[in-house]
């Protein structure tokens, strides 16, 4: 969960690039993926249940209110029933954080 904390605070969030986490199982991808949503991000799981990975994008969520935002623009991309992506530029690399000691 460290990994999901320090990659969000330290790169995602201030830098706008995406990061790449370590494998890990199902388990604890799936506990990463409810941290990375209570920072309203988006993030893509890849890989087989066992060697799961997550990969956290610089693009913000919210919760559906409408068909259209508050500046009256459809949204960019909608990633299922309730919720609305907006996306925040970002480039098409990818950071890797250093292994952190056990």
């Amino acid at each position: 969960m460290q990994e999901a904390r320090l990659a969000i605070e330290y790169i995602v969030i201030p830098g706008g690039e995406p990061v790449e986490l370590l494998p890990r199982c199902s388990e604890i991808v799936a506990r990463q993926l409810e941290l990375v949503e209570s920072y309203q991000l988006l993030a893509e799981t890849f890989g087989t249940d066992s060697n799961s990975r997550l990969q956290i994008l610089p693009v913000k969520i919210t919760k559906k209110s409408s068909s259209k935002d508050s500046r009256g623009l459809k949204p960019t991309k909608q990633t299922g029933s309730d919720l609305i992506v907006s996306e925040n530029g970002g480039g098409s690399s990818f950071s890797r954080l250093p292994f952190l000691p056990k």
